[in-house]
């Protein structure tokens, strides 16, 4: 096995609440690289957040998005992504059924995240952000306006010290 064939890439596919995102990524150097991003609008928040469940014209939609990553995913050779939801899925009355109709359609195994281990995904990424920008000088706060919530954190410069989230967002309040 040559160095190369060893750099093998991963994915992860994030179904959220307006868009449906696709980021493929490799180890190299030491750090994370990013090979490729897709992003294709999917409003399963109004949806959700209007009528409590997910239309079968929005499943039929992001059942064929979700297809359409998958087929762009064959050439980096990867088989398995990993699928993420957030709060449009996880408030779905019907959440059930699409996470089924996606694995009979798609092959794909979603995991719906609880609203704590989603925002500890975003505060992460923020606080990697802000140690390589150097942005930080002790205490910063941390502001999250979703599609479905809103999160504040307080970083102390190494970990967070604070967090309050509140089951309202952008598309809720429209």
């Amino acid at each position: 096995m040559n160095k190369k064939s060893a750099l093998r890439a991963a994915a992860v596919i994030e179904i959220g609440s307006n868009n449906v995102r696709m980021r493929v990524s490799q180890w190299a150097k030491g750090t994370v690289a990013t090979l490729d991003r897709l992003e294709y609008p999917v409003s399963l928040g109004h949806d959700v957040f209007s009528s409590g469940d997910i239309s079968f014209d929005s499943l039929r939609e992001l059942s064929s998005v979700l297809s359409k990553f998958t087929a762009a995913l064959r050439s980096y050779n990867i088989e398995k992504p990993k699928v993420i939801s957030c709060t449009a899925l996880r408030e779905a009355k019907n959440r059930a059924l699409v996470v089924d109709q996606l694995k009979v359609r798609n092959g794909l195994e979603v995991t719906v995240l609880e609203d704590s281990q989603e925002k500890a995904y975003i505060y992460k990424e923020v606080m990697e952000r802000l140690d390589g920008a150097k942005l930080h000088q002790g205490n910063t706060m941390i502001a999250y306006v979703g599609s479905g919530s809103i999160g504040v954190a307080v970083y102390d410069g190494q970990k967070i010290i604070y967090t309050q989230n509140i089951s309202m967002g952008a598309l809720k309040l429209h």
